[in-house]
């Protein structure tokens, strides 16, 4: 069902990507196909180290009651506010972990992996290193044991997760009457082009996924203005049209 649901997701995407885009420049279909190479061998890598999945671990925690929700009983009262709070507190490290992806060097050359496209489209939000899906898996593990997090709310912020990705990465204009309310909650493509812009002050910026208020919180958020993206270039300065081995093998390599 999840797949069949992502499958939907990368279709209907790809068709609004077609008739409204962003930025007209068009990524050639080997870089494409790169990119989804890459999620399919980061699918069975995580399935590889964590047999499981996520799912299950976090589902031992919960039925074990670690975690510092068993500590506060009137949760189990509001389950639909607990949901909450767990998808609000998870979104909130994966933005601060999105920070020090940028900021820490052992951390960037993994994510610059994601980072060194020179496109814009909807297979961008699929290019992530297996290493760093590993670091983030690590993160979310260490989270769902300290504060218990319900299992099915745990997958729930994991589809959403995956589900922006998708969609802020994708290559679609809003009409700015939409675009102008709709980024003030949830990131936008308009909004997420941004921080892969090749101006390093720029790109520093907009690190939120799902929810978008975290970066006006935190000082962190470069405003989206109702402008054409055509002059945006997007990438890093080590930019290169990479087979899929390279895509792998990219952060252990010298900057050239």
């Amino acid at each position: 069902m999840r797949i069949a649901f992502f499958i939907f997701l990368i279709l209907f995407f790809s068709l609004i990507e077609f008739f409204f885009p962003l930025i007209k420049k068009k990524r050639n279909g080997k870089s494409r196909f790169n990119n989804f190479s890459l999620a399919f061998f980061n699918s069975f890598f995580q399935g590889f180290v964590f047999p499981g999945g996520l799912f299950l671990v976090a589902s031992a925690f919960h039925d074990n009651s670690w975690g510092l929700f068993h500590q506060l009983p009137f949760l189990s009262n509001w389950p639909v506010f607990e949901w909450i709070i767990s998808i609000l507190i998870l979104d909130f490290f994966i933005y601060w972990q999105h920070r020090f992806f940028h900021k820490i060097p052992f951390f960037w050359r993994f994510h610059k992996v994601h980072h060194a496209d020179a496109s814009y489209d909807l297979s961008l939000g699929l290019r992530f290193h297996f290493l760093e899906l590993f670091f983030s898996s690590l993160l979310k593990i260490f989270i769902v044991l300290i504060f218990g997090i319900d299992p099915l709310a745990f997958l729930f912020f994991e589809v959403l997760l995956s589900s922006f990705s998708l969609f802020h990465h994708s290559n679609i204009a809003f009409p700015w009457s939409v675009e102008k309310h709709l980024h003030k909650f949830i990131v936008t493509p308009k909004m997420h082009v941004l921080h892969h812009s090749k101006i390093e002050s720029v790109s520093n910026s907009n690190f939120s996924f799902s929810v978008s208020f975290w970066d006006q919180i935190f000082s962190s958020f470069t405003p989206v203005f109702n402008r054409v993206h055509e002059e945006t270039v997007v990438g890093i300065d080590e930019n290169t049209e990479e087979s899929f081995f390279g895509l792998l093998t990219l952060p252990f390599r010298k900057k050239k």
